[in-house]
């Protein structure tokens, strides 16, 4: 089927069931979170900003919030750019790059709440059409979920795009409409060849637009519409949109600010198109805190579990990377994004019921000076000082394998399994998550076991895999281990309590039943290379 072709069945389709839809979409009453309060032009954070500007005075402009519980503390400071010397304001819309994919995972999420498609979804399920004529293709099984934790396999960019081919190195504009732009770049996505197999790693892509593409086809209304709809209006991100205020709010990188053009690439609007105002953002960054006391939320537990879940074989969620670290106080998720002249940062700390959001028109590498320092200048502020705070405390702090002292590893053959000094079996148990244990190079069996301070009863556990590393043979990443079984004693006899075929960040197992009496457990795990936990407790 040719592109002509696509984009006719697309323009049929969605003609057919706009009318419907758009009622469907106004009868659904869209989820309204809490609001927050609002504190405009905060002192605290003013002065932080006041610092950063002083520390890097290229930048041009910042503005950041912190979000804690119900209260939301932002303020701007600086210039549009240095060109023009237009003072920042509260209200301005900078573009957010790549955290636009935290929002579109959060439609998505709307949507299957909506019952419109499911995370496990299929492409051809969803696309069926795209598939004429290449049966054969290994993307006919991967799932909406996957498309949005970046383990789908797909490339970065499409093989049709990057090589200049007609109609897709001008992303198609010779398409009238966009569902029909973003359906021909599904089509052509599915020709490339696969990183790997679906599931079994992780590349950061641009594979939301195929999800974007499933999900415009189920309801017949553009992205864009669904996106002002469900997700702009009810949290009241008044000034949301589709390209920032004034071309010039931007900042070369070198020399002098210069006007920049927006982007023009609607195509990619799900991927890096969003621009926002820090009110904005952090009203998005409060409605994913999910507070339980609130009498209304955006959508529903089961979506927010799925937003903070990593997928198989990834450390994404459909909307976030999935991190655990001390300062978030364990589960941390984080995007950020840049154009190549913005920089944004969102950080939200489910645990500490807090959220930080910076976006400055100055864009450095996150690792180097500039918008990367501002972001962790003013989370270490947060995270000890700000008013109101929830203190960090290891989530698992209590647990029978809390700081257990006696734990040991082996290999397969039963000769000890620890990388070398600093990884011994004890980190997995310390409640630090800036230490593990790791085995050695080449290790593809190992078990880790701990003994219990004092016999337990115990019916869960969580389990936290460093990674991801490098996947041999190609440029992605994976999490190593591939098959793990949990076994516990009480001392006269040992069961299997829980199995799976991955461990990932953050993995939270239910046991196959509560177990009395436990004074030891053992995790056996098999993986590609030297097997390595961060943390691993069981939970009564």
């Amino acid at each position: 089927m040719n592109r002509t072709s696509i984009e006719s069945h697309s323009s049929h389709r969605a003609l057919a069931a706009a009318s419907a839809a758009a009622v469907c979409l106004l009868a659904a009453s869209p989820g309204r979170a809490e609001s927050p309060v609002i504190h405009h032009n905060d002192a605290a954070m003013a002065s932080l900003l006041e610092d950063a500007r002083i520390n890097f005075p290229e930048i041009p402009g910042i503005a950041a919030a912190v979000i804690v519980d119900n209260h939301v503390y932002l303020a701007a400071r600086g210039v549009r750019n240095q060109f023009n010397q237009t003072p920042i304001q509260e209200t301005d819309a900078f573009q957010v790059g790549s955290v636009s994919k935290a929002l579109t995972g959060a439609l998505l999420a709307k949507e299957v709440d909506l019952g419109n498609l499911s995370w496990s979804t299929t492409l051809f399920a969803s696309l069926p059409d795209i598939f004429i004529g290449v049966p054969w293709s290994p993307y006919l099984n991967v799932t909406a979920a996957q498309l949005t934790a970046h383990t789908s396999g797909t490339p970065y960019d499409t093989g049709a795009h990057t090589s200049g081919a007609s109609g897709a190195a001008n992303d198609y504009a010779s398409v009238s409409s966009y569902i029909g732009r973003r359906l021909n770049y599904s089509r052509d996505a599915i020709m490339d060849t696969p990183l790997f197999p679906a599931g079994t790693g992780v590349s950061y892509d641009g594979s939301h637009i195929l999800a974007v593409a499933m999900m415009e086809r189920a309801t017949g209304i553009q992205y864009e519409g669904l996106m002002q709809a469900l997700l702009f209006t009810p949290l009241g991100m008044t000034h949301a949109k589709w390209t920032p205020d004034a071309s010039q709010h931007s900042w070369s990188g070198v020399g002098m600010a210069i006007p920049q053009s927006p982007s023009s690439s609607q195509l990619r609007n799900p991927v890096g198109g969003i621009s926002a105002s820090i009110e904005d953002v952090a009203r998005f960054a409060h409605m994913t805190l999910w507070r339980p006391e609130d009498a209304t939320h955006f959508y529903s537990a089961s979506a927010r579990d799925a937003l903070r879940t990593a997928v198989k074989g990834s450390n994404f969620s459909p909307g976030f990377a999935v991190n655990v670290n001390n300062r978030a106080g364990g589960l941390e998720l984080w995007h950020n994004g840049s154009n190549g002249y913005n920089w944004s940062m969102v950080a939200v700390w489910p645990n500490r019921r807090m959220a930080i959001v910076v976006l400055t028109n100055y864009a450095l590498d996150y690792n180097a000076e500039g918008a990367g320092w501002v972001y962790d200048q003013i989370a270490d502020y947060a995270a000890l000082t700000w008013p109101s705070v929830i203190a960090a405390t290891f989530p698992s702090a209590g647990a029978p394998t809390y700081q257990a002292t006696q734990a040991t590893a082996v290999d397969g053959n039963g000769n000890g399994a620890v990388y070398g000094a600093g990884y011994e079996a004890r980190k997995a148990f310390d409640g630090n998550y800036n230490t593990r244990w790791a085995a050695p190079a080449g290790v593809t069996d190992a078990t880790l076991t701990v003994t219990l301070p004092a016999a337990s009863t115990v019916s869960r556990a969580v389990i936290n895999e460093a990674g991801p590393f490098a996947k041999a043979g190609t440029s992605a990443q994976e999490f190593r281990v591939q098959h793990f079984d949990l076994f516990v004693s009480n001392g006269s006899s040992t069961v299997l309590a829980a199995s799976g075929d991955h461990i990932g960040p953050n993995l939270q197992i239910p046991l196959n039943h509560t177990h009395h009496g436990i004074t030891s457990a053992s995790l056996h795990m098999q993986s590609t290379d030297g097997p390595t936990i961060t943390e691993l407790h069981l939970l009564p």
